[in-house]
């Protein structure tokens, strides 16, 4: 009598996954702004503190279509907020022409000056994943296009213990795109954006440039 044959199964075809993005996160970052070009005889207004100046990201939606296991197209929604803090002793306000213009702050009690902005964000990025442990582990990086709808936007300061918020325009841009990267292992990683896009309305203000890099923790 012979013996029966087994069919065999490898690990790989037992776990093999589904492809699963990786914008689902929350994501926590340091804010520059670069290429500053302000008007003839203008203050440099705009420079920040990078270490007081941050990038909060929420990003609650994600679809992803893969062309394998390991590659595919990512893209979602999600909420950006983001705070410049201002090095030297300025605020910003709009002019009668809409035009963005430095306010000094001559006191010696200011705490803090800055500039906040919201956006809601869509990435279109392209995705490769790298299996580890029985394909389960998986290192991946990924880069495309974003871009933005601003929700909201104010500038804040701090005398002593006095604070004042301004919610009216600073010709902050409505809509921006730029490009962004990610790259980590399972759910936790890097990522970087540079919008091409400039942080005010065209010919209203400084031309500069936004670039955040920071930690994502994936949910």
């Amino acid at each position: 009598i012979k013996p029966r044959k087994h069919r065999s199964f490898t690990l790989d075809n037992r776990n093999k996954q589904k492809f699963d993005g990786h914008w689902a996160s929350l994501d926590f970052g340091g804010n520059q702004l670069l290429n500053t070009v302000y008007p003839d005889g203008a203050p440099q207004f705009l420079l920040t503190h990078p270490e007081k100046s941050f990038e909060v990201n929420i990003n609650f939606a994600e679809y992803s279509f893969g062309f394998g296991s390991y590659v595919g197209i990512v893209t979602g929604l999600g909420l950006n907020f983001n705070d410049y803090k201002f090095k030297n002793p300025y605020t910003i306000q709009r002019d009668e022409n809409g035009v963005i213009q430095p306010i000094k702050i001559d006191d010696e009690g200011l705490k803090l000056t800055k500039l906040s902005t919201g956006y809601i964000t869509a990435p279109l990025m392209l995705e490769f994943q790298i299996p580890g442990n029985h394909g389960q582990d998986r290192m991946y990086i990924a880069a495309g296009l974003i871009g933005g709808l601003k929700i909201g936007e104010h500038t804040k300061t701090k005398i002593d213990d006095v604070k004042a918020k301004n919610k009216t325009d600073h010709a902050i841009a409505p809509l921006r795109w730029g490009y962004t990267a990610r790259a980590g292992f399972n759910d936790f990683g890097i990522y970087a954006t540079y919008y091409n896009t400039g942080l005010f309305e065209k010919g209203k203000g400084p031309e500069t440039t936004p670039f955040t890099v920071g930690v994502t923790l994936a949910f």
